[in-house]
């Protein structure tokens, strides 16, 4: 496995690696929207098939972050992880806390550690659950942008030469906007009877559209790949930082 990613990051070009990934995405994404459709399998389910598709994701996200880092500061990539705190006021810190930032949003995939954020709000504050309450949850998941646009702006110096890569990352946002308002609107299926009649036609659209969710998901964790990629791609062609001042010293 190693060897196919070392190779993978050694040959592969940013546009190689998206249409590989949209390709097998949209093909596993068809199957499996196909045989929920007709059969009784689950695919889409918390804890199933298509979390761990997404977890994979993100983890790629996480570890492309590092691969950057890597390219950018490759000393201090060597360093111990304890002293990484004490350098975070150097602009390439960004790599890292990207990658840190995707392998926490890998752990919320697969503990689902988001979805308690109603129940532990429900406890704490001795609140009866309501619709508006009881999509607090997926609301959280857009406050997980706040420490981004924090980091985008403090580290905006060492991300200015990237900004190209904002095009797959403004694809990779418009669906997850689209899969937080599908998310909101299938947490219960308490809005969609209110613009379609029948108890089987808005049954349906209420399940075709946590599928549409699920898959927007895991397109828009494939943009964001694309995005960190072209980081990497790019890293490679830009001088690397500056030795950080304690090894300077040591040597």
């Amino acid at each position: 496995m190693r060897r196919i990613l070392d190779r993978i990051y050694a040959e592969w070009t940013t546009s190689r690696v998206l249409v590989t990934l949209l390709v097998f995405d949209v093909t596993v994404l068809s199957a499996a929207v196909y045989l929920e459709t007709v059969t009784h399998l689950q695919f889409f389910k918390e804890g199933y098939p298509m979390t761990w598709l997404s977890a994979f994701h993100l983890l790629a996200v996480a570890l492309t972050a590092w691969k950057t880092f890597e390219r950018r500061d490759p000393e201090g990539s060597r360093m111990h992880w304890k002293a990484w705190f004490s350098r975070l006021d150097r602009p390439t810190s960004v790599w890292l806390l990207i990658a840190a930032g995707f392998v926490f949003l890998t752990l919320d995939e697969m503990l689902m550690l988001h979805e308690l954020a109603d129940i532990i709000i429900h406890f704490v504050f001795s609140i009866e659950a309501n619709a508006v309450t009881d999509r607090l949850d997926d609301v959280l998941v857009l406050l997980y942008l706040i420490p981004g646009v924090i980091a985008l702006v403090y580290y905006w110096q060492e991300l200015f030469p990237f900004r190209k890569a904002a095009f797959y990352l403004s694809l990779g946002m418009l669906c997850a906007m689209l899969m937080v308002a599908a998310d909101i609107i299938t947490n219960q299926n308490d809005i969609i009877p209110l613009f379609i009649e029948g108890t089987k036609a808005s049954d349906r659209v209420f399940n075709l559209l946590k599928l549409f969710e699920e898959s927007m998901k895991v397109l828009a964790e494939a943009f964001f790949i694309g995005a960190l990629y072209f980081c990497y791609e790019k890293a490679g062609t830009l001088p690397q930082a500056e030795a950080p001042a304690e090894l300077k010293q040591a040597a």
